[in-house]
């Protein structure tokens, strides 16, 4: 299962409040979110754009009814945490876990075990401009990757 720190929806098309892609229990900006982060708000919205129809995204608190619905409905095996810059900005840096800021593995931990599967993936650094790549030292792998041996 893929978790994003913070639910997003397609924005409301030219202001029209009455076609929206979803509700969001608890809908605050990317301001607020780039604020808590530590991150540039400015930049934060930037990238904040939908790819198809260009419009800006909003965005949400974490829902942990939603994920606890999403985990009874699913039963994942694994999770991937995408976006952990967006809990703190300290995490674009971290190649480890234990690197991780405090509060986010606290966040892990408690997915860990709503969900009752380990995060298995955590994503420190998403792309921001079309033509760049995923940096796999973003990527931090916590599987733990045994061989077997078959005999013959």
């Amino acid at each position: 299962m893929v978790v994003r720190p913070q639910p997003i929806r397609v924005g409301h098309p030219d202001g029209n409040q009455g076609h929206i892609s979803g509700k969001l229990k608890h809908e605050v900006d990317f301001k607020t979110i780039a604020d808590s982060a530590g991150l540039v708000p400015e930049q934060v919205l930037g990238y904040e754009m939908t790819s198809t129809t260009k419009r800006p995204r909003r965005v949400g608190w974490f829902e942990w009814e939603q994920f606890h619905q999403a985990c009874a409905l699913n039963a994942p095996t694994d999770i991937v945490l995408t976006f952990a810059d967006y809990l703190s900005e300290t995490n674009q840096s971290a190649r480890r876990f234990e690197r991780l800021h405090i509060d986010t593995i606290k966040f892990i931990e408690e997915l860990e075990r709503v969900a009752q599967a380990p995060v298995s993936l955590i994503n420190t650094c998403f792309p921001r401009n079309p033509d760049e790549t995923i940096d796999l030292r973003s990527v931090i792998d916590r599987r733990n990757w045994t061989t077997r041996r078959t005999r013959r």
